[in-house]
């Protein structure tokens, strides 16, 4: 059975939302969800892409939340497609990044941005970090 495209993107929202736990949602619910995101890797994949990454692309919203919990999950399941995933996601960082990371005194760059830009540029930095395993763990 093909989940629909909404279902899909419902299911990402809670994934990456933050509390996607059985303790969080309920232990069922957790594994209807990680069953289906199983079940069909490859459009998870894809979806988070498109959601996350296209068109209406948000870096703020980005750093809110966790995809890494939605390749974690997936990396079992299709191992090849989570890394080109996490690939494409890192890149991504890095392009938002490329500011904040060619600095060469990160407390001067600190001083000038506002607090918000910063913690932003900071929940990114992390993110990237807790990416980069996951394509050490790659085929």
């Amino acid at each position: 059975m093909t989940t629909p495209i909404a279902k899909i993107r419902e299911d990402l929202a809670l994934i990456v939302g933050g509390g996607f736990t059985p303790d969080g949602i309920g232990p069922a619910a957790y594994e209807a969800v990680a069953a289906r995101a199983k079940a069909e890797p490859k459009r998870y994949l894809n979806a988070l892409i498109q959601t996350y990454l296209g068109g209406d692309f948000d870096a703020r919203m980005l750093s809110r939340l966790r995809p890494g919990a939605a390749l974690e999950l997936l990396a079992e399941s299709d191992p090849e497609t989570t890394g080109a995933t996490a690939t494409k996601l890192l890149t991504h960082l890095d392009g938002l990044l490329v500011i904040y990371d060619s600095a060469s005194d990160k407390t001067q760059l600190e001083a000038l941005l506002p607090d918000d830009v910063l913690a932003m540029h900071q929940r990114l930095d992390r993110m990237r970090n807790r990416l980069r395993p996951l394509l050490e763990d790659a085929p």
